[in-house]
């Protein structure tokens, strides 16, 4: 039986307009390509310096317009603090073909710099993203019913560090060692991919085109292994 199967659904105009992709040379940039993977870095590298900053959230979604369910990059979503304990959150999309930032803002819990682990970048690869991926596939298959189902898109992937916030720093200082902890510096892990289920076909509602489309959600568990979770 399917529990963690969840339900959505996509409108899209009837008359479709052309939009740009965020590309590397025309099309659409893979969810998991290696140089989706290795621009991804390199984005976040231009807009957050991380010689003064410490990165503890990097999430990168596919596109939400007519080309939802399309795999194709469309926004990167970073947290990260500064020296002086402010925390920030930003958005970077894709507009005409160029990754563009709104301003970063801050966020509203305050994070200690010194107590927060930095995201491992290095660890992200294209063949951990693309091993993660394929293993996501798996694990659905295995599951019952999935035969009914086809693979269309990964919807995001996520890593993070847990922050530790100020208001717990003086709970650490008291004598709690928080930030040796295996839970401050364990990257997490999230990802969601959404399927089609064969033979449901898409409906007119008025102008729009609406296309259900089911979720399944997979995050790492305390084993470092993938598993499903609804």
């Amino acid at each position: 039986m399917m529990t963690n199967l969840m339900k959505s659904f996509f409108v899209s105009s009837a008359v479709l307009l052309a939009f740009s992709a965020c590309s590397l040379g025309g099309g659409g940039m893979d969810m998991s390509s290696e140089e989706t993977v290795f621009k991804v870095k390199e984005v976040v590298a231009e807009y957050v310096n991380l010689q003064e900053n410490k990165l503890y959230e990097l999430k990168w979604s596919e596109r939400q317009d007519e080309k939802k369910l399309k795999n194709e990059l469309g926004e990167i979503y970073i947290s990260f603090v500064n020296q002086d304990d402010q925390s920030f959150y930003q958005i970077i999309s894709c507009e005409g073909g160029e990754f563009k930032a709104d301003d970063a803002r801050p966020a509203k819990r305050a994070v200690s710099y010194e107590l927060t682990e930095s995201l491992p970048l290095d660890s992200i690869t294209p063949a951990y993203i693309q091993s993660m991926t394929a293993e996501g596939k798996k694990l659905f298959s295995e599951t019952e019913g999935s035969e009914q189902y086809e693979f269309k898109s990964v919807e995001f992937y996520r890593f993070s560090m847990d922050p530790v916030y100020k208001e717990s720093v003086g709970n650490i200082m008291g004598g709690f060692p928080l930030k040796k902890e295996k839970k401050n510096e364990t990257m997490h892990f999230y990802m969601d991919q959404n399927y089609l289920k064969k033979g449901e076909e898409s409906e007119m509602h008025g102008k729009h085109l609406w296309t259900n489309y089911y979720t399944i959600s997979f995050k790492l568990d305390d084993n470092g292994k993938l598993t499903l979770f609804s």
